[in-house]
């Protein structure tokens, strides 16, 4: 049962993937068709190797280990081919904000040589990694049509896990058995238990916070790359499995960055409005975060020991900045937070595998270093999304403000060979949009 399972989710996430790759791979030039098929493989393998569901099926799998291993050398691959396009292409390469989270990438490797307990961690690498490949796909391929295709890619895994939900219930909705129960009760049941709803689905993801990151970032990305008006039902019918995705994901986060994403958009196109029209908005704005702050003030009371402590997560904040304190230049090392480190915190701790704080996670695992790089980045991204708040219709402003109110209780920058990779990468390619790259086509493109 256990393998049937994960093999299910796995070939739901490649007929995603399979998607992408067609929605894209005919407008693209040879060479970047291959590195396209190497980036949606290393997805595919990597949560094929992962498993879904909190219980990681896939780790019962024989020749899981390898499936792993199999998804670094394509992520490698990658990268190897976005070494070669760099040295072969015909323009000249615009870095855009990507030397941001390159840079960040760098700097955790860089700090493990000076940490507590030095070391190197091949994900430290990661954002490295993904940065480089980022910047030689949008030399060849619209950013427009890139991103209209993994929008359509985040849309078939919210209904694949909408499906998984139908068809193995018990193995898409969180676990209460899991290693985080010591939470309590609310932390399974989520918000909506008071309205009789007592799931939380994680569906394809593996966690309801990763299921809700991609279902925001599907309704987000649909203010840059709206879809085409003989697809409209397809369309509708992506929005409300990403909605309610949203919705069942019971991640609070995901709510408020999501309604956070969609209130800087409003801004920027107020912004634009005549007078009168702009004055009318901002009363309607405003009016918004009125109810919004009445909601909170309301809703404050019925808060429990969980929700105060952020289920948890400021006691594993005084930990990781412990750390930082004992080595303010080098942080703990790459291994804060993994196996060892959790058992020596006792087992309490043993569901934690990060500081669920992007500031604090940077600076508990690599200090000063990796708090310049993670700066560097983040002064990148706010500088390109503003300049390109009109330019993409202020989706560069809305999913930077995900990015950032998600690392909030999470590490929106601290990612595996998965979905959330995907993500970042999606995020950054809107945000660093010029029209440089707007209107680039690839050799093998008619103008």
């Amino acid at each position: 049962m256990n393998t049937a399972i994960t093999l299910m989710g796995a070939g739901m996430l490649a007929l995603s993937a399979a998607g992408w790759l067609l929605a894209v791979a005919p407008r693209m030039a040879g060479r970047l068709r291959v590195l396209i098929s190497l980036l949606l493989l290393v997805f595919a393998a990597s949560t094929a190797s992962q498993g879904f569901g909190v219980g990681g099926v896939g780790s019962e799998l024989p020749g899981w280990q390898q499936i792993g291993q199999l998804a670094k050398l394509l992520l490698y691959g990658a990268a190897g081919f976005s070494l070669l396009s760099l040295y072969l292409a015909p323009v000249r390469i615009n870095w855009g904000g990507w030397n941001g989270l390159a840079l960040y990438g760098l700097s955790l490797a860089l700090a493990g040589a000076f940490a507590t307990v030095p070391g190197f961690a091949e994900a430290s690498i990661y954002p490295t990694v993904v940065a480089l490949i980022g910047a030689v796909v949008v030399q060849y391929v619209r950013h427009d049509r890139l991103l209209r295709a993994i929008r359509w890619a985040l849309f078939a895994l919210c209904w694949g896990s909408i499906l998984y939900w139908i068809v193995l219930p018990e193995w898409a909705t969180s676990n209460p058995d899991a290693l985080y129960n010591n939470l309590g009760a609310a932390y399974e049941t989520g918000l909506l238990a008071q309205f009789g709803i007592t799931q939380r689905w994680h569906g394809l993801i593996g966690h309801g916070n990763g299921l809700g990151y991609v279902a925001a970032t599907a309704l987000l990305l649909g203010l840059y790359a709206p879809a085409r008006l003989h697809r409209l039902f397809w369309e509708r019918a992506g929005l409300a499995a990403a909605l309610v995705c949203l919705v069942m994901s019971q991640s609070k986060t995901m709510w408020i960055a999501t309604a956070l994403g969609y209130a800087v958009w409003a801004l920027v196109r107020v912004a634009s409005q005549p007078p009168v029209k702009r004055a009318l908005a901002q009363v309607v704005l405003s009016a918004g975060v009125v109810a919004g702050l009445a909601a909170v003030t309301i809703y404050a009371p019925t808060l429990d020991g969980a929700d105060l402590t952020l289920t948890g997560r400021t006691d594993i904040w005084a930990i990781t900045l412990a750390e930082t304190q004992a080595n303010p230049i080098g942080g703990y090392g790459p291994s804060l937070w993994d196996e060892d480190y959790r058992n020596s915190k006792g087992e309490g701790y043993q569901w934690v595998g990060q500081a669920h704080n992007q500031v604090v996670q940077t600076l508990g695992q690599s200090g000063v270093i990796g708090a310049a790089g993670l700066l560097a980045a983040l002064l990148t991204l706010l500088d390109m999304a503003w300049r390109n708040r009109h330019l993409t219709n202020g989706a560069s402003l809305a999913l930077l403000t995900l990015l950032i109110v998600r690392g909030i209780s999470e590490t929106s920058l601290r990612f595996g060979l998965d979905i959330g990779a995907l993500v970042v990468l999606t995020i950054y390619l809107v945000v660093t949009a010029t029209p440089y790259n707007h209107t680039l086509r690839s050799p093998s493109e008619p103008a």
